[in-house]
């Protein structure tokens, strides 16, 4: 009589068990039956997603996020999985890679009505409020009676409120915070004038004007990287920002590096066709790159504007 006994392991039975603990409350046991599971089969789906879902009621989020990046590799179509994917993401104040895992939803499942409210809520939470309304609009296309949907919609025009008059508070703060900042600079004082820089940027990290006398700052005390790299943030953020745009002109001369400068200049003269202390610039660029032609109409045009500009004169006396 043969006495050894074949073992099988019941994937689905076990997976019923944890189920049930789970119901129960009861999460370690619910979690050593899952561990059974993926010791058998680490790319069980469904088992990846319920630890993902025990580990964020845990406040183990990092753990829960992990967990269901894995169900999501073994099954693109867990649905659920996406969704709490996408939810931990927005824990772990990852906002942006949760909106994205929110939007990546709706590419494969256009009438999911859970990540378009989320989309309509997120939107709010973060003052996009025409987006929320749009978010919402298209909640109630699918669901008439979405009362969560409902309820947004009605709670706008109080968030507009609040978020207008936040944006003003703001407005008003940084105005305060770079006038500090100019007394900083004309007292001497950069390293205070820096702390308010750095505050206005703390409330609105694509403030322009912040990064432009950041700039200023650089340049005054030879640090023309810095600055530079302070000029280009500035017009990042305001692609029309002249006075950031003669900066970096004015930086990219002291680097030597007077092709940049020139095509800076040749920018705001687009612009500003008339402007003879660009024009000035312009033709004197060209001649130090030997482009004596443009050089020379540079230099006219500075002298239509400028008669008796002598630096437009010497120009075209030595061609």
């Amino acid at each position: 009589m043969d006495n050894n006994k074949i073992s099988t392991f019941d994937e689905q039975e076990t997976f019923e068990k944890a189920i049930a603990a789970k119901k129960d409350q009861n999460n370690k046991k619910a979690m050593q039956h899952l561990n059974n599971i993926l010791e058998h089969n680490r790319e069980n789906a469904q088992a990846l997603n319920l630890s993902g879902i025990i580990y964020y009621e845990e406040d183990e989020f990092e753990k829960a996020r992990d967990h269901f990046i894995a169900a999501i590799k073994n099954d693109a179509s867990l649905i659920d999985a996406q969704h709490n994917y996408a939810e931990t993401l927005i824990k772990l104040k990852d906002y942006e890679n949760g909106v994205k895992a929110f939007v990546k939803i709706l590419e494969n499942h256009p009438d999911n009505v859970h990540a378009i409210l989320r989309l309509a809520q997120l939107s709010a939470e973060a003052g996009h409020l025409e987006n929320a309304k749009d978010f919402c609009d298209h909640v109630l296309e699918l669901d008439p009676e979405n009362s969560d949907a409902k309820e947004l919609i009605d709670l706008l025009p109080k968030l507009k409120t609040a978020r207008n008059a936040e944006l003003q508070q703001n407005k008003e703060e940084q105005t305060e915070l770079y006038q500090k900042a100019e007394h900083a600079i004309n007292e001497g004082d950069h390293n205070q004038a820096f702390i308010h820089i750095n505050e206005i940027l703390a409330k609105d990290p694509n403030n322009p004007d912040a990064y432009n006398l950041a700039g200023q700052i650089f340049l005054a005390n030879g640090k023309l990287e810095n600055a530079k790299k302070s000029f280009l943030a500035a017009i990042n953020c305001n692609s029309k920002f002249k006075e950031a745009k003669l900066n970096l002109a004015k930086t990219y001369i002291e680097l030597e590096e007077y092709s940049h400068s020139k095509n800076v200049y040749e920018k705001i003269i687009d612009n500003d066709p008339k402007n003879p202390r660009v024009l000035e610039k312009l033709a004197e660029l060209n001649s130090i790159l030997g482009n004596d032609e443009d050089a020379a109409e540079y230099a006219e045009a500075v002298l239509e504007y400028a008669p008796q500009n002598k630096k437009a004169q010497q120009i075209l006396a030595n061609q």
